[in-house]
């Protein structure tokens, strides 16, 4: 536009134009025509800037939200959905679970291989509970090593054997650092259900980290369900 703009005056200004006469009805035409064109221009371009600060927005909540070693949800968002979904299982008298996870003895795998072993792992376990549990539940990084896994219409029992296939497949990982050293690793895990008493969902994540504490007493790379 500003290049067009700068050839047109080139012309008039260097150009015999004295012969060019346009009548009324043309000239009038012409202005709008020409009122058009800008108008339509102005419209693309706040367009295109406006699709542009959507796509910026949508990155940067995307970055607000996810952990990023992990990939999985922050602890922010990971508790915001904790809060929607504890809602709309009330309202609609939905049984759900929440369940918090543990890596076993992280602070030692950190102590003797490093943190950069301990980012490797942590990495590689979350994709690994990720891929392990329903597409309809929640996951997210709590703090650390520990996660949260919220699951919707499900009983204690039914998420008692999702949990415990997501400890089976970690127990079962094959994690090599690039000196070739393999970590093993395990988790523990408590799991608590909405109950008509709990009111808020604070109250589930409690009772589920006493579970938690409840399976590292007990040995670890455990399932413990506090009723």
């Amino acid at each position: 536009m500003v290049t067009a703009s700068i050839g047109f005056f080139l012309i008039c200004e260097f150009v015999n134009v004295d012969k060019v006469h346009l009548s009324p009805g043309r000239e009038n035409l012409m202005i709008v025509f020409v009122f058009s064109f800008v108008c339509f221009y102005f419209a693309v371009v706040i367009n295109l800037v406006m699709s542009r600060l959507k796509s910026v927005n949508s990155h940067l909540r995307t970055l607000a939200e996810k952990d990023e070693l992990t990939g999985l949800s922050n602890r922010r968002k990971v508790l915001a959905d904790a809060v929607n979904i504890f809602a709309d299982s009330v309202i609609n008298r939905l049984s759900c679970v929440f369940a918090i996870i543990d890596l076993d003895h992280f602070k030692k795998i950190n102590d003797t291989y490093g943190h950069d072993v301990g980012d490797l792992v942590l990495a590689q376990v979350a994709e690994k509970m990720r891929s392990a549990i329903r597409p309809q539940d929640e996951i997210g990084r709590y703090g650390g090593e520990e996660f949260i896994v919220i699951m919707r219409d499900i009983n204690l029992k039914q998420a008692e054997a999702v949990v415990e296939n997501l400890r089976k497949n970690v127990e079962e990982m094959h994690i090599e650092t690039e000196q070739g050293i393999v970590i093993p690793v395990t988790i523990s895990a408590g799991l608590a259900a909405i109950t008509s008493e709990v009111s808020r969902y604070e109250e589930i994540l409690a009772q589920a980290d006493k579970g938690l504490y409840s399976a590292k007493r007990n040995g670890r790379n455990q399932i413990y369900i506090q009723n």
